[in-house]
């Protein structure tokens, strides 16, 4: 099976702009994946910051050329990129898989990986994609995050990370060369089964305080529904309208 074009580093300040100057300066064409062993800028969603010990966990980047894919279709990427790592993470062991909208992988309570998408546009579709993957491997402590834990301290077993990294690379290739073969409401209700929070009360950040709502799931354009106290539903397309809290 072909696989990504694998490109090691032992530090860069982002993986994600890594790949997109690689993508500028060299019109890279082929799917290739950045590993590093350190990130000084890491980040997760907005103005974020992915927190993680040199050596001890996984943060890369993919890049995918030739997407082909309808821009109002953009949250199909998320879903795949999410049930490919969840696929991974079940089979080594990790319990209690939940993915926290729009793109948190969790074990229970606790975050276990994190995803940031960014999309090359060229007119109505996606032309290419930079994804970034920052997964909690064998670090053990986390300080100011009492809701992330790693594999190992999930398990308490410490893992090869070359080996995770294999695994994932493979699922992931089989997700992106398979994409527009998903149904993709089909892969919306696979992700729902698996939504941190459905159908229950939950806390969130909404127009500046803190707000129950329930959790009903996710349409068919990903878009997260809530219904708040009042009996009124709304939708949501990203964490700058709205954020869960743990």
């Amino acid at each position: 099976m072909t696989t990504f074009n694998i490109r090691k580093l032992d530090a860069t300040t982002s993986t994600n702009e890594v790949l997109k100057k690689a993508v500028s300066k060299e019109q890279l064409n082929t799917p290739t994946l950045v590993w590093a062993e350190s990130q000084s800028e890491g980040r997760g969603q907005r103005t974020n910051t992915w927190q993680s010990n040199a050596g001890q966990n996984l943060t890369f980047s993919v890049f995918w050329p030739e997407i082909k894919l309808p821009s109002t279709m953009h949250f199909s990427l998320n879903t795949v990129v999410c049930l490919a790592l969840i696929q991974v993470f079940e089979k080594f062991k990790i319990p209690l898989l939940r993915i926290k909208w729009p793109n948190d992988i969790l074990s229970d309570h606790s975050k276990v990986a994190g995803i940031l998408i960014e999309n090359v546009l060229k007119g109505k579709h996606i032309q290419s994609t930079v994804v970034g993957v920052g997964i909690n491997v064998n670090q053990v402590e986390f300080k100011g995050l009492p809701n992330a834990a790693s594999f190992a301290m999930l398990t308490g077993k410490f893992y090869d990370r070359e080996i995770l990294l294999d695994a994932i690379q493979f699922q992931l290739y089989s997700a992106f060369t398979s994409l527009h073969e998903k149904d993709s409401m089909q892969e919306v209700a696979r992700f729902n089964q698996l939504l941190f929070g459905r159908g229950n009360w939950c806390e969130f950040m909404y127009k500046g305080r803190e707000q129950k709502g329930k959790v009903i799931g996710l349409d068919a354009f990903g878009r997260l529904q809530v219904e708040w106290e009042n009996g009124s539903i709304e939708s949501f397309h990203d964490t700058a309208q709205i954020k869960m809290l743990y």
